[in-house]
């Protein structure tokens, strides 16, 4: 298997990891009835979903760069591709499901402009550590 495809393969395993632990760890900021009627489905399904969007996002830079082999050597660039596509998709994740009742925050969630800071910034930090994950170890051919 080429070596590009075993980092993009990492890297994803990674997003869905990071993004698992980051669905536990901030659940109990969230009011949802979801999370009181199946809470391990329902965080599991996030995870998966959050895997999906950064699975698009290295998608979205693939098609910038004509070719998946960017991820061997990303630049400034990617990283800030990342952060803003991470950035931009979690605004609008959170601001849709806030509008239509999905979900709400507790008192204990820190808030800015009406936005949960930690879900503001997941996807963000998780698609860049999912990177700097898939790029720790050589990988040969």
């Amino acid at each position: 298997m080429d070596r590009t495809i075993k980092r993009f393969i990492i890297i994803i395993v990674a997003s869905f990891i990071l993004n698992l632990s980051w669905e536990y760890s901030h659940a109990p900021l969230y009011i949802s009835q979801a999370l009181v009627d199946n809470y391990n489905q329902t965080l599991i399904r996030a995870a998966i979903g959050d895997m999906g969007i950064i699975f698009f996002f290295f998608l979205a830079i693939s098609a910038i760069h004509k070719n998946l082999k960017w991820i061997n050597t990303p630049r400034w660039f990617d990283y800030t591709l990342l952060f803003v596509f991470g950035l931009v998709f979690a605004i609008a994740i959170e601001y849709v499901n806030l509008g239509i009742g999905r979900w709400a925050y507790t008192p204990d969630m820190p808030t800015i402009l009406g936005g949960g800071i930690s879900p503001l910034v997941q996807l963000a930090i998780t698609s860049l550590a999912s990177l700097r994950i898939g790029l720790i170890r050589k990988i040969n051919k």
